[in-house]
């Protein structure tokens, strides 16, 4: 029954906070990943969700005034993103569907950036936690994921094309 930090692709799944003292990280224990902040001396660890049901999660990332987080949760054979309180509190999804949602990164703009494929293929979205609004900002055929948002406000994102992965 031993604990371990989760490894996604061979980068430890972490991100630090917008103030620098906390790092939020998924813990996997018994074949379920809950999230899970600590301060950076690894004092106060605080679990914010106890599944205890095999749900899977990837890719949490600290809101720009670090209040909020963002993550993808694979639950009941659904990934859908959802929001939770920095405390643990008010865990809710953006949306529930029967899309794949990944990638959720909180830019500096106050929106979420990520990967969805409603259509069979994966392209980049926007979603204004203010507005509730959802913006399709990429209409590609081969796929794109994993967006960042640059310090100048470029959108920058991972493209499958017939020569593989290119960086957009």
């Amino acid at each position: 029954m031993g604990v371990s930090v989760f490894y996604y692709l061979g980068r430890l799944e972490t991100e630090k906070s917008p103030d620098g003292k906390r790092v939020a990280f998924l813990q996997y224990e018994n074949g379920t990943l809950n999230l899970a902040t600590i301060n950076l001396d690894g004092s106060d660890k605080k679990l914010l969700t106890d599944f205890d049901d095999g749900t899977w999660m990837q890719n949490v990332d600290w809101s720009p005034d670090g209040t909020k987080l963002v993550l993808a949760i694979f639950r009941n054979y659904q990934q859908n993103l959802y929001i939770i309180n920095a405390d643990g509190t008010d865990l809710r999804p953006i949306m529930v569907d029967a899309w794949e949602e990944l990638d959720a990164h909180w830019a500096l703009d106050g929106k979420i950036y990520f990967s969805a494929d409603p259509d069979g293929i994966f392209n980049v979205y926007s979603y204004d936690p203010e507005t509730k609004e959802i913006l399709q900002l990429t209409n590609v055929i081969g796929g794109a994921g994993t967006p960042q948002i640059s310090q100048e406000g470029h959108l920058l994102y991972n493209y499958y094309t017939a020569h593989g992965w290119k960086l957009y």
